[in-house]
């Protein structure tokens, strides 16, 4: 096994056709390469609910899917601490594409980012997540209501994960930036996949591409070339009887 000193999640809908089939399809890529993949059931809008103890303020405009994201990803961060381990945390279609070699863990970096986009594919550190669990407690409930972004917002985990590391916020740059490494860009080892069929099961609100069920908008503003696949083609590697997709 090659990460005997880090454990990986991979977050995936249960239940959920399209979320399921991304998270089969894309977890072989990470065992086929000698990785054990763990899977983490998502929180979704049906069970948002259950998680009250973490605020959004009123006027916050995610809709509940991006709220049960973040959440998702808290009560991961939640898990690394609580388990005094690195977590490399994919979503549902990160794929392992090339430079197995580089997926590793440094213990001097707080969060290295594999992954071409943002956060599909990000190992964390458990000491920065303890710091970073403390940041986001103190934004519970808070949101300006001109809906601008500020240290006061509880966002999406990208948003927050760069502002906590410096990046978009001045007030942490420089004595208080945390040690990060990325790829962001066609060199990195971890690539998104796309069926053409299904799409993306996430739908964002107010973001391009947010289309939910279709892929035609998100592939027209692609910022990197995605792995777009033919949804036989994924069955066939996943080895599974496909019921038809209804388009509703």
């Amino acid at each position: 096994m090659r990460n005997k000193d880090f454990d990986i999640w991979m977050i995936r809908m249960k239940g959920d056709y399209t979320s399921e089939l991304y998270a089969k399809y894309c977890a072989k890529s990470w065992t086929d390469a000698g990785f054990h993949v763990n899977f983490f059931d998502a929180v979704t809008p049906e069970t948002l609910h259950k998680h009250k103890r973490i605020k959004f303020h009123s006027h916050n405009p995610a809709n509940d899917q991006e709220k049960s994201i973040l959440v998702s990803f808290i009560l991961l961060w939640e898990k690394c601490v609580e388990t005094n381990r690195p977590f490399l945390i994919l979503e549902h279609d990160a794929y392992l594409e090339k430079k197995i070699d580089a997926i590793v863990c440094n213990p001097h970096v707080d969060v290295t980012m594999f992954g071409q986009h943002c956060m599909e594919a990000v190992m964390f550190q458990p000491s920065f997540c303890k710091d970073f669990l403390k940041y986001i407690s103190k934004m519970k409930g808070k949101y300006q209501k001109n809906g601008k972004h500020d240290s006061g917002i509880m966002m999406g985990p990208f948003g927050m994960l760069w502002m906590f590391l410096g990046v978009t916020n001045v007030h942490r740059s420089g004595i208080k930036q945390r040690p990060y490494t990325k790829y962001l860009g066609p060199q990195a080892p971890v690539r998104v996949v796309l069926i053409e069929e299904l799409g993306s099961s996430i739908v964002h609100s107010g973001a391009q591409g947010g289309t939910g069920k279709s892929s035609d908008t998100l592939i027209a503003h692609r910022r990197d070339p995605w792995i777009i696949l033919k949804l036989d083609d994924v069955l066939k590697k996943v080895k599974e009887k496909y019921e038809r997709f209804d388009k509703q």
